[in-house]
């Protein structure tokens, strides 16, 4: 995340046990880094928003809570 992230958002995102890592000033800064991090320790990336299932399950979440 980048610096600049709330302080809510990172404590929510530990909550789920994820490992925040702060890194960058903004999302295209923070976005280059994890990208270069990830390909240095051979690890998949999955881009919060950029990403077809990711996608797929906003657009099903978003059709149920207007469905109901």
């Amino acid at each position: 995340m980048p610096y600049s992230a709330s302080s809510s958002k990172i404590a929510a995102t530990k909550s789920y046990g994820a490992k925040v890592i702060l890194q960058g000033k903004d999302y295209d800064e923070t976005s280059t880094s994890i990208g270069e991090m990830a390909e240095k320790e051979n690890k998949t990336l999955i881009p919060a928003f950029e990403d077809p299932d990711v996608i797929a399950g906003r657009v099903q979440s978003a059709w149920r809570y207007w469905k109901t």
